[in-house]
């Protein structure tokens, strides 16, 4: 036989139990609903990815030009990093710059790397 503290404690269980059901049901029904999208996206994105795959697999050994300048790509890492250690410190806009153009982040000195490259141009020498 159940006190009534005892009756109110499980009412009260029972509730939450019920209340978590009813959001699991909710959220397995929204899945459900966005699976078809989802499934479309990702074959997408899983196509584009296996193009940029044969693309780059296609180019792995063309050198890279920065600047007028062909440079193999074992170099190509110390190269930009020099270039952009040569940067300004206290950039706190949008760089054109002879290398690329920066988009650099207002609150992070460029001296410590932490900066968003908003588009960096290879272009495949010859």
């Amino acid at each position: 036989m159940l006190t009534l503290a005892e009756a109110d404690a499980e009412l009260q269980r029972l509730s939450l139990l019920k209340k978590s059901h009813l959001d699991e049901q909710y959220v397995a029904r929204r899945s459900m609903r966005d699976l078809p999208a989802t499934i479309a996206n990702l074959s997408e994105r899983l196509a584009k990815l296996t193009a940029d795959e044969a693309i780059a697999n296609t180019h792995a050994d063309d050198p890279i030009a920065i600047g007028g300048h062909t440079y193999p790509r074992e170099d190509i890492a110390e190269i930009l990093g020099g270039k952009l250690d040569a940067l300004p410190g206290g950039v706190r806009e949008t760089t054109l710059t002879g290398l690329t153009l920066l988009d650099v982040a207002l609150s992070r000195p460029l001296s410590t790397r932490c900066h968003r490259l908003a588009r960096l141009e290879f272009h495949a020498g010859s």
